[in-house]
């Protein structure tokens, strides 16, 4: 009955698109992955900010990511941030500053702990 998902870097976009398509998902943790598609196509998790909420949704990008830029993943939160307003709590945007798309050990440990924490407290409401 509670199903969460989370990915990183091409994983992260599929959990954008999750939330999207599945309406069971309760908690989401994309690390690294754009909810906006390059190419510009309808089903770019971006153009359906209506469907997150109340999707548990915590996103950690970072700063100068040169595969995912951390630009679109903080505008979406952005778009988001409205549609949370009864429950902002929810909603969680974190980016590694001065770091790219390969974080250190201890960065990525750091994220992988995070998540975890997200998913634990979510999940079992």
């Amino acid at each position: 009955e509670r199903l969460g998902i989370g990915g990183v870097s091409m994983g992260g976009e599929i959990t954008y698109v999750a939330i999207v398509d599945e309406p069971r998902l309760c908690v989401a943790t994309p690390i690294l992955g754009s909810p906006e598609w390059e190419l510009p196509w309808p089903e770019s998790p971006h153009r359906h900010a209506e469907r997150f909420f109340p999707v548990a949704l915590f996103s950690q990008a970072a700063e100068n990511d040169e595969a995912v830029p951390a630009r679109y993943i903080r505008a979406f939160h952005e778009q988001l941030t409205p549609l949370y307003a009864t429950a902002p709590e929810r909603l969680r945007y974190l980016e590694y500053p001065d770091v790219g798309h390969s974080l250190s050990p201890e960065l990525w440990e750091t994220a992988r702990q995070r998540m975890v924490a997200w998913v634990e407290r979510f999940l079992r409401e």
